[in-house]
């Protein structure tokens, strides 16, 4: 009788276990996800690059862009900034606004069929190899290192593979490496649950 029990233990252990992997998305499935608003408040402080105004909002879009904000959503200004004009360099520009990031969707969301979801993949993404973000010799390294600890926090990420060798007023002689995966949505719609 108690060799019965245990069986019958094991296997409702073993159908939950079961239960679990096929909820848990792979590595190629698809996650329901929904977009939300995140507010996006950024003030550089950077002794060996510099940047004016204008070009501090157009180096966080495109990191804001690559990882994954919704382009149709993304609203960032430059905030009072100390410069004589747009294009004069500035000691503490800084940018403000907000973006529409995807989270993964609960399944409480998924059950009751919520019109805001989407499917969405996880993809590798490389902020060294942008295009619109120079990064050969230390261009852009205290700004990135800056972006892993006050935007990258706004996305859904893993796999963070960061190494830094910034060195405050010197020239970058060394590497950077800023990789990771971010949650992105797919071009075709979720499938219904």
């Amino acid at each position: 009788m108690q060799q019965r029990a245990l069986t019958v233990s094991l296997g409702m252990v073993l159908a939950v276990l079961a239960g679990a992997a096929a909820a848990a998305p792979t590595e190629g499935a698809a996650q329901p996800a929904k977009w939300i608003s995140r507010e996006v408040n950024f003030t550089y402080q950077g002794f060996t690059t510099q940047y004016s105004c204008g070009g501090l909002r157009d180096n966080v879009v495109t990191i804001l862009e690559a990882l994954g904000a919704r382009g149709k959503d993304l609203k960032i200004a430059i905030t009072p900034c100390v410069a004589r004009g747009n294009g004069e360099i500035s000691l503490s520009p800084g940018v403000a606004g907000s973006i529409s990031v995807l989270v993964p969707a609960t399944p409480e969301e998924v059950k009751r069929g919520d019109p805001d979801i989407v499917a969405a993949h996880w993809h590798a993404v490389d902020l060294m190899q942008q295009r619109n973000l120079d990064t050969r010799r230390g261009a852009n390294c205290e700004l990135l290192e800056q972006s892993r600890k006050f935007l990258l926090p706004l996305f859904t990420t893993r796999n963070l593979d960061f190494m830094s060798d910034c060195m405050p007023h010197q020239t970058f002689a060394g590497g950077m490496t800023f990789r990771l995966e971010v949650l992105q949505a797919d071009t075709k719609p979720a499938a219904s649950p």
